[in-house]
């Protein structure tokens, strides 16, 4: 999501930063998420819908918005659209629909082994990844993107670290819980002819054009 904002200059809101700095804050809401984070379990609606709504909130200008990691269910989907109109829907000639839904495909033995390799700077939080998976029978390429220095964060020398949610069994447990939720949120946006999956066993380099392609063709940039 980030890559993509950079190529079109798009705003971007990631519900899972704004958690992250919850946790690490050490506020309230923050050790409650933490306390979900550690057993592996979603955190309750209200809480994420609150942090989503304080996210908006700083972006309530923006004309094109990508918003990651929200909604995960239908009762967020429906908390979406009155956040949506309540936060960007002020101005003008305001746009609050959902334009575009991308679902991005990754069979669950590539998942738990880029999981298990992700590590992310404590500081500016950006992300590596030191599993390397090249498969070219099947088609599959996703190298590992290692910092220079190990441990080391290229952008800005912070420690490296693991996420606790990317422990084996917890990941494992929160694709289950994703698998039993996504598919009637999915059925919502594709009834509504919004939504487009993408195969993203592959690079970077790779899957950030195809995704840019398809968000262009949505929005008639071409």
């Amino acid at each position: 999501a980030s890559a993509l904002c950079r190529v079109l200059g798009f705003s971007h809101v990631a519900v899972g930063d704004a958690v992250r700095h919850e946790i690490k804050q050490g506020t309230t809401i923050g050790n409650q998420l933490k306390a979900h984070s550690n057993a592996g379990t979603l955190a309750p609606d209200e809480i994420i819908t609150e942090l989503l709504h304080t996210q908006l909130m700083n972006h309530a200008g923006a004309k094109d918005l990508v918003l990651e990691g929200y909604p995960r269910n239908q009762v967020q989907v429906h908390a979406l659209e009155t956040v949506l109109a309540k936060v960007l829907g002020q101005g003008p000639g305001a746009d609050t629909h959902v334009t575009l839904v991308l679902e991005l495909l990754l069979r669950e033995d590539l998942l738990m082994r880029k999981a298990a390799g992700r590590r992310v700077c404590h500081d500016c939080r950006q992300n590596y990844n030191l599993v390397d998976i090249v498969e070219p029978d099947q088609g599959i390429y996703m190298p590992a993107m290692p910092p220079k220095v190990p441990g080391t964060c290229d952008h800005c020398g912070g420690m490296l670290e693991q996420r606790v949610d990317d422990h084996p069994t917890i990941v494992q447990k929160r694709v289950r819980e994703y698998q039993a939720m996504a598919e009637p949120l999915l059925q919502y946006y594709r009834e509504r002819k919004v939504l487009e999956q993408v195969d993203v066993a592959a690079s970077t380099a790779v899957c950030t054009p195809r995704i840019v392609d398809i968000v262009q063709r949505r929005l008639g940039l071409h």
